[in-house]
Formats: C-alpha cells, structure tokens, sequence
C-alpha cells in the first residue's frame, strides 16, 4: 500500500483548520498545545510522551469535565517501534508511515515517529445513533444515557495499527479492556458498524458505568501499542 498525501480537517474539539498527514503533529504542536497568540487551547491538560512496542502509559480521563458532543485529545503518544531494534523499526524509517515534516526543533526528534492521538468524546445515545450533535433539550438527564466513547487517531499507515485499550478505577481495578485498530485521522466512524459491535476502532462506556467502577473517585485509560 503506498500513502497518498491528502489534506484533511484537524481531529480534535473545534478546530477546522485543513492539514496534510505529514504536518499533524506540528499542527498540533503549535495550535493546539500552548496558551499564546491564536491558539486554540486544549481544555484538558495534553499528555505528550514515547512510546514503544507493548509499554503501557496510564492517562486521567476527566469525563465530568468534559463537554458534550466535543473530541477531545488526552494524549499524543508518540510510536516509535520496537525499543531493541531501533532505528529500523521507526515507523518513518520502515514504510509504516510517512515521516512528521516541519517540527519545531525540540520536537524534531519525533519526526520518524507514528503520533497516535488518545481521543474521548462524551456524547449521548440519541446522537451516536442519529450522527447528529445532541441538543440540550432533547437530552435525558440521567447516567445512563451521556455515553464515552474512546479511540485512537493517527496519519495513514500501509498496515493496520493495534492497541489494547483499558479502563481503571484509582485503585487500578479494570472495568474495560479492548484490543482496539488505530483510526485514519482522515476516515470517520462507520455508524452501521459500530451499531452492529463490528467497528474494530471504538471502546463505548455508559456514565453509569464508569461511576459505579470509579464511585466518586478518577477514572484513568491506560493503552498499550501493539503496532502493525
């Protein structure tokens, strides 16, 4: 498969601006993670890591902060292979993707890395269900009907991308664990598969749910890249 280079609107909240595959991660670097000038702030504080083969990283997953119907980005974990075969199984070095282009210095390092973008969004059923963005007076105000759903973005890839997704309580007690395929940044969800339980990309809680794992205390994401 070879990577044919398209523009396509940023992933994450609001943000509308058209970029390349290639200039994801400066895009996010620059626009998104950062309070000067004109850019757009995350909400939620960004994680920004490394990340190898099988290593797992631990995330806050503030779902009582988080506003309706809007993406956010937890974390940008940035793969770069198997940590004993390095540099050859980067993933910009072995074909897997295409390489970041344009980084600020300090980040250039990353530029041969596969940036996987943590995403969450709270939403409604009537809204996964519909396609549509929910609207505060047809909202049913009760645990069990704001859902979260979870996933992973990324620019293209020639091979699929693995990870397992899991959901903690503070006292690291699992209340979901999934073996989830990193999305195309450029794709969106396939409702028919999702409504089906065949879409390989998303992990779906009830409010309910995660309060009666976690009570009143955090809920946490741990993921673990598996790779192609």
């Amino acid at each position: 498969m070879r990577i044919v280079p398209k523009s396509f609107v940023c992933p994450l909240g609001d943000c509308k601006k058209v970029v390349q595959p290639s200039d994801l991660l400066r895009h996010v670097l620059t626009a998104h993670m950062g309070s000067a000038g004109s850019r757009t702030v995350l909400e939620i504080p960004l994680r920004f890591r490394e990340v190898f083969r099988g290593q797992s990283t631990l995330m806050h997953l503030p779902y009582n902060r988080m506003k309706l119907d809007t993406d956010e980005c937890l974390a940008v974990l940035n793969y770069a292979g198997d940590e004993q075969q390095q540099p050859q199984t980067m993933p910009g070095f072995c074909g897997l993707t295409a390489p970041q282009r344009n980084l600020p210095r300090l980040q250039q390092v990353y530029s041969h890395h596969l940036p996987i973008l943590v995403m969450a969004c709270k939403t409604t059923w009537q809204a996964v269900l519909s396609n549509m963005p929910a609207r505060p007076e047809d909202v049913c105000y009760n645990d069990d009907n704001y859902v979260i759903l979870l996933w992973l973005l990324s620019p293209p890839t020639t091979t699929p991308c693995h990870a397992t997704m899991s959901v903690l309580n503070s006292a690291l007690r699992c209340g979901l664990r999934k073996r989830r395929e990193v999305r195309d940044f450029s794709t969106r969800m396939a409702i028919d598969q999702f409504i089906l339980g065949y879409d390989p990309h998303y992990c779906i809680l009830s409010q309910g749910e995660l309060r009666e794992l976690c009570g009143s205390h955090s809920a946490f994401i741990e993921v673990v890249i598996h790779g192609a």
